[in-house]
């Protein structure tokens, strides 16, 4: 078999052609072994399929498609969980030298979730084919495969243009009618219906239940993608996951939708951005505490206090509907500097305004209270998230944040802060 492979190598290619695939198989693979046998294989099987190769001037393209599936094959083989992969059209321009660092190859115009779907779909397509009598078939494959026209396929003798359109019509249908009944249940997860309510019916199925597979709602010009099961988020407004993200723009199919959103989350949603944010409120706020320490008696404790709940509450609200990591990241240090001055400011208010004799009644009151209402909040918003999503929770705490804490600032009552 190895010495019949490089025969093949050897007479059926020149070795610029074979230094071609070997920069497109590479630049799919990022292994140099794995490409030298991928490129074996690609041209073992050429040379077994010549006779598919009807149109001599395409040879490199045809070259190129099966050298692309072989990668692919590889690719599912091994479970690869790739995103990005590299651009097959630039792996394949001719370029003369192999780059130094495959990587910088790497773009996101391939989109290895997506062509894994394509190629089930032409296989299936291929599986539905040979369904079908062998003339139905041989006018479809030159129609739509070999891209014949009309006129071209009159040319044969006792035919006319209106008989082969007919042809075609009844070989469409037919290659439906075995695709929806034969072939039904592989189908079915490509297949597209829309609900009443405008929801589709995707080929995911549902993380929680397992029983039914998602609806979904997208805009690949926004980058949105709703997703909701009609079994655990039933209602018009009943949403497992709202997502509105630059990185899903231009991408249609769902299962890519998915795969992307995946490592959008995989990058954002790590220990370390969370960790990030944590020591940017945190570290901001020790700061702004020790800077309050020093000017604080300075400053007019109303307008302190409200302008530092409104900055540092309601607004890093909003800010965590923003996508994008060093925004929210910056926005906390700005929170974590104006909400510093609060609890000193609190306590002292407390303290100057509270009898000593009621002081450890009035604080324990308010502990409890404070403790007795956080379980419940965490409940209302869990509640309220799961009926109209993340998106328009946060929204909606934000503005109630904003009501409560600006009417610091125009209570009368509170302008007795600033008397000592």
């Amino acid at each position: 078999m190895e010495q019949q492979t490089i025969d093949v190598s050897a007479n059926f290619v020149s070795p610029e052609e074979r230094m071609r695939l070997m920069r497109l198989c590479l630049g799919i693979t990022g292994n140099i072994d794995v490409a030298e046998d991928l490129v074996q294989e690609t041209l073992l099987e050429a040379w077994q399929h010549l006779s598919a190769l009807r149109d001599q001037a395409k040879r490199s393209q045809w070259l190129s498609g099966i050298a692309r599936n072989i990668c692919l094959r590889w690719l599912r083989k091994c479970g690869r969980d790739a995103a990005h992969l590299v651009d097959l059209r630039a792996a394949s321009d001719g370029a003369e030298t192999m780059p130094a660092n495959f990587e910088d190859a790497l773009t996101d115009d391939f989109d290895i979730e997506v062509e894994l779907e394509r190629k089930e779909l032409v296989e299936l397509l291929d599986r539905a084919m040979a369904l079908l009598p062998v003339e139905t078939r041989a006018i479809l494959v030159k129609r739509y495969v070999e891209e014949s026209s009309l006129a071209e396929l009159a040319d044969q003798p006792g035919t006319n243009a209106s008989a082969v359109a007919m042809r075609l019509q009844r070989g469409k249908l037919a290659l439906r009618r075995v695709l929806m009944t034969d072939l039904r249940q592989e189908i079915t997860p490509y297949i597209l219906t829309f609900a009443i309510d405008g929801w589709e019916d995707t080929p995911i199925w549902c993380h929680l239940c397992g029983r039914h597979r998602l609806q979904g709602r997208r805009d690949a010009s926004k980058g949105k993608l709703l997703l909701r099961c009609p079994n655990c988020s039933p209602g018009a407004n009943g949403l497992l996951s709202y997502n509105e993200l630059p990185d899903l723009k231009g991408i249609k199919g769902y299962k890519p939708l998915v795969s992307r959103l995946k490592n959008w989350c995989e990058r954002n949603y790590r220990a370390v951005p969370l960790g990030l944010l944590v020591a940017a409120m945190g570290g901001a706020a020790f700061v702004g505490t020790l800077i309050f320490g020093a000017i604080g008696h300075r400053l007019p404790r109303r307008w302190t206090f409200g302008l530092g709940y409104t900055i540092g509450g309601s607004f890093r609200f909003w800010m965590l509907l923003v996508p994008a990591l060093p925004v929210i990241i910056a926005w906390n240090v700005i929170a974590g500097l104006c909400i510093a001055p609060i609890n000193p400011l609190a306590d002292t208010v407390l303290q100057e305004r509270i009898p000593a004799a009621m002081r450890a009644k009035v604080f324990a009151s308010m502990s409890a209270g404070v403790l007795a209402g956080i379980p419940l909040g965490t409940f209302a918003g869990g509640y309220v998230a799961a009926w109209i999503g993340i998106r328009a929770t946060l929204i909606i705490m934000g503005g109630i944040y904003l009501l409560t804490t600006f009417s610091l600032l125009v209570n009368p009552a509170m302008k007795k802060m600033d008397r000592v």
